[in-house]
């Protein structure tokens, strides 16, 4: 995983606490990890959305938020 990639995985991981406390305020089952995975691929990182955990929009939409805030500069 290059450099670059690695300081977007920390400002990730950063950024999904909020998406977090999101999550556990649904009181949904098992952990937010449990219902996504992070794909890292030419440097870039993707979502892949879990089919077996369906998650509620809002915190769908707040996953993908914190992906693209934590999106270093060169790669925007």
């Amino acid at each position: 995983m290059k450099q670059d990639t690695k300081k977007w995985l920390e400002s990730f991981n950063t950024e999904v606490k909020s998406v977090e406390v999101m999550f556990d305020s649904m009181l949904l089952p098992g952990k937010l990890e449990d219902y996504y995975e992070l794909k890292e691929q030419e440097g870039i990182l993707n979502i892949i959305l879990s089919s077996a955990n369906v998650l509620p929009n809002p915190v769908a939409d707040a996953l993908y938020d914190a992906l693209v805030k934590s999106m270093p500069p060169q790669i925007k």
